[in-house]
């Protein structure tokens, strides 16, 4: 899983948004951006991360 944070502060981007997702497709990770700040994608990511969780916990039992 990689995530880019602060997307609210996109011009101060130091990697842009397609480098970010080629090095995840790269390296078979889930990508997204999320804003704390405007809530953005906060949520979404939260809940994809528990289920990443739990798909490992069940593949461990």
């Amino acid at each position: 899983m990689l995530i880019g944070n602060k997307s609210d502060l996109a011009k101060k981007k130091v990697i842009s948004t397609e480098d970010a997702m080629e090095f995840a497709k790269e390296q078979g990770l889930f990508f997204s951006e999320a804003s704390a700040l405007s809530e953005d994608n906060v949520e979404t990511i939260f809940l994809r991360l528990v289920e990443e969780i739990y798909g490992v916990i069940s593949d461990n039992r």
